[in-house]
């Protein structure tokens, strides 16, 4: 399931199912106005999805609301994510009426004790950051995450998007910094495999269609595709990572024992794919995905190479782990 975001000043709506999120923002102050609350209604009345709505006391106020919990009992949406200005006691009165989502990046741990105690499903959203050098670092994600998962919290994240960005900036809508300028997919990959994210969602407008086949495909059953020049025989074809590989190569499970002659035994740079030959007598036939540049061997056979944008797909190709190569 990958998450979606919508907002009023670009409302085309990708296409969603009932189960799938969708991400709103009623709290930015350039939105608000006299049409605001009519715009923002219309808005959510066209989204058939489990709609999480970031709002704020002046959010509140503009859509014509008293209370954090006058809005709730509204069921306007599938969950609200309080921003700043709301108390505890506030939160608390919401979650008996929709699902409270709370910041999952500045963690109020008073706030999570309380909802822990009431019993509510505690859900937690990491924040973006429109700005370059701003998003969180990984280990600091991992931390928050880790700790809301104590309380068996659905964590979401977002990843940037690649077709078109949200403005002013443009310059992506991650969660986390160091992954800004990455391609979406390992955006994504890093989130759900290294930072134990439950749902990601694409802060940006949209993404490139071939980007978005990737993700939903992976979100289908787990593997991995990795884009890269290879044999026509060794696309769409389900490999998996032997659990005793090493970081010098992750070591393929595929035909050992078969007849390959020696060819192309050129330096292995980071991402080459390689076969080992005959000279390698019965390891000939197995293929290596190559994480440190190794010297050439007359004994491996460099049959392919990982796309450039997508190196980094190296560093979450762990043991065990099902991989594919596509185009």
């Amino acid at each position: 399931m990958l998450g979606r975001s919508i907002y009023l000043s670009h409302p085309s709506i990708p296409n969603l199912n009932k189960d799938d999120y969708c991400f709103i923002s009623l709290h930015m102050p350039e939105d608000f106005g006299s049409d605001f609350k009519t715009r923002a209604l219309d808005l959510i009345s066209k989204i058939d999805a489990k709609i999480i709505a970031d709002i704020s006391p002046a959010g509140i106020k503009e859509l014509g609301y008293d209370s954090f919990a006058d809005l709730a009992k509204d069921k306007l949406v599938w969950g609200l994510r309080p921003d700043y200005g709301l108390s505890t006691d506030e939160i608390l009165e919401a979650s008996q009426y929709t699902n409270i989502v709370i910041n999952a990046s500045v963690i109020d741990n008073d706030l999570v004790l309380a909802l822990y105690d009431y019993g509510s499903q505690i859900y937690a959203m990491h924040n973006f950051y429109p700005r370059p050098e701003t998003g969180l670092d990984c280990e600091y994600c991992k931390e928050c995450t880790d700790y809301l998962h104590n309380f068996d919290a659905q964590v979401f994240a977002f990843i940037s998007g690649d077709a078109d960005l949200r403005g002013p900036i443009k310059q992506g809508l991650p969660s986390v910094e160091a992954f800004r300028d990455l391609s979406p997919y390992i955006q994504y990959l890093f989130l759900k495999k290294l930072l134990d994210i439950d749902i990601v969602f694409v802060g940006d407008i949209s993404l490139d269609p071939k980007t978005e086949k990737l993700i939903q495909s992976t979100e289908k059953d787990g593997v991995i595709r990795i884009p890269a020049k290879v044999p026509n025989d060794l696309y769409d074809k389900v490999f998996t990572i032997r659990p005793d590989s090493n970081e010098i190569v992750s070591r393929l499970n595929s035909d050992r024992g078969i007849k390959v002659s020696p060819k192309n035994n050129i330096e292995r740079a980071v991402g080459t794919i390689t076969m080992d030959n005959d000279k390698y007598l019965r390891y000939s036939g197995e293929i290596q995905i190559v994480k440190y540049e190794l010297a050439p061997d007359e004994r491996v056979n460099v049959i392919g190479h990982i796309l450039d944008e997508y190196l980094p797909i190296i560093d979450v190709c762990s043991r065990n782990s099902k991989i594919m190569f596509v185009v």
